[in-house]
């Protein structure tokens, strides 16, 4: 087992690929490192069809039913991270929505200890390309759907923050006639 330093902890890249940049040729890339703290960053995935709000959950091979998202790889901010693992495992690109940041710290298993970073994000209805490799199934499910199919209390927590923050930028929008692309990033 190799603790990461607390002084590392918090940092925007990956601990993991971290050592590997940092002790370079004493270890194999494909070597197992067991971190005592990790970071994951993904996305609250969110589009509409057929006029309602539908959000994109997935079930992992450990059977965990939530959002997608992945390790941080050397160099890579946060929402850089959610992008590409949101790509990776669905296919989808999408655009951040407001500026919703939402974390949860959960123990694995392995007694690790994971933060898990969500953005909103928001793409235009189509099917998932699901990464067959990782993910054994996906749903878009309405609000109320999505909280009874989520298996994580975290998750639910995570999917209320979210909704709450969509109908409050929905409620502005259709007050002030503001368009929902005013609260996309760039």
């Amino acid at each position: 087992l190799i603790a990461v330093p607390a002084d590392m902890y918090g940092w925007d890249i990956c601990y993991e690929c971290n050592l590997l940049h940092i002790f370079g040729g004493l270890m194999e890339p494909t070597d197992k490192l067991y971190m005592k703290f990790e970071k994951t960053c993904g996305a609250v995935m969110f589009t509409e069809k057929d006029d309602m709000r539908k959000y994109l959950l997935i079930k992992n091979e450990s059977g965990h039913i939530g959002f997608p998202k992945g390790h941080i790889e050397y160099g890579e901010s946060e929402l850089e991270t959610a992008k590409r693992e949101v790509f990776e495992e669905t296919g989808l690109q999408f655009k951040q929505f407001g500026s919703f940041r939402e974390e949860y710290t959960y123990t694995t298993r392995e007694n690790s200890i994971k933060t898990g970073v969500f953005f909103i994000g928001h793409y235009k209805y189509r099917l998932p390309d699901i990464q067959q490799e990782e993910i054994l199934d996906n749903w878009l499910l309405t609000y109320d759907q999505a909280l009874k199919r989520l298996n994580f209390p975290e998750d639910v927590d995570l999917l209320r923050k979210a909704e709450q923050y969509i109908a409050g930028f929905l409620f502005i929008s259709h007050r002030f006639g503001l368009t929902l692309g005013c609260f996309f990033q760039i």
